[in-house]
């Protein structure tokens, strides 16, 4: 346990000093990482990927609220698919682009930066398991 300590201590004084004697200074305001022609390409491809999450999962969902031979137990995972898949296109999407397009304190921190990446986790993990389990089902 000792050593432990001793160790630990060490690593703190190194990197106490490594940060010391750097000029590190963290932007008060917010500013775009890249060039405004290369913000625009981004935002040229997420545009229409996004149009297609969010239009195609809303015709799923609305078919099958409207058409009542859809209302079978096997296209409820399917439905709960497409659900998933417009809270990644509606939450998770813009979450990213925010954090890979803006610098700032908020989007650069290590503290911060992880709940920006939450969603796009979270709902990706929801969606695998949902098409393992249309999978098993099939």
């Amino acid at each position: 346990m000792i050593h432990h300590k001793l160790i630990m201590a060490t690593v703190a004084t190194y990197s106490d000093e490594f940060f010391s004697s750097r000029n590190i200074s963290y932007p008060t305001g917010a500013s775009l990482a890249f060039s405004p022609y290369i913000t625009a390409l981004y935002l040229t491809i997420y545009a229409p990927l996004w149009f297609c999450i969010v239009f195609g999962n809303l015709l799923v969902i609305r078919a099958f609220v409207y058409d009542r031979g859809l209302r079978h137990a096997k296209y409820y995972l399917l439905v709960s698919l497409s659900v998933t898949d417009l809270m990644t296109g509606c939450v998770a999407l813009p979450c990213i682009i925010i954090s890979r397009l803006v610098v700032s304190p908020r989007t650069c921190l290590a503290s911060t930066r992880f709940f920006f990446f939450l969603p796009t986790l979270i709902f990706c993990l929801s969606s695998i398991t949902h098409l393992i389990f249309i999978a098993i089902d099939r």
